[in-house]
């Protein structure tokens, strides 16, 4: 069951001044998440063509391992896309996040 908790307060800054990935590294991160299925679900040939509507840089809520009470704002690339087919059906699109600082998935869950 959720549970909301008051809001959290701000008490300091992990990096103030991080390295950003060159978004063209992060394209063949977005590529290669795709192709592995790491989009939620696989897409499959008949299909249609897969349709990248959107990619923003926005950021994340993480939390840290084993610390129920830290977490962070984490820079991510958000990627919105769909297919024809889902178009045909007014599918909502899937979102891909991925880790701005090292191209890795970032779960939406």
């Amino acid at each position: 069951m959720y549970k909301r908790q008051t809001p959290q307060e701000a008490t300091g800054v992990a990096n103030e001044n991080v390295q950003l990935l060159p978004f063209e590294e992060i394209q063949q991160h977005i590529r290669d998440l795709i192709n592995f299925g790491a989009a939620e679900r696989r897409y499959e040939n008949d299909e249609g063509d897969l349709l990248i509507s959107r990619v923003v840089l926005g950021a994340v809520v993480q939390r840290i391992p084993d610390q129920t009470e830290t977490a962070y704002l984490a820079p991510v690339w958000i990627v919105q896309m769909t297919t024809e087919k889902e178009i045909g059906y007014h599918a909502d699109p899937t979102i891909l996040m991925v880790n701005a600082i090292d191209g890795s998935f970032v779960s939406s869950i």
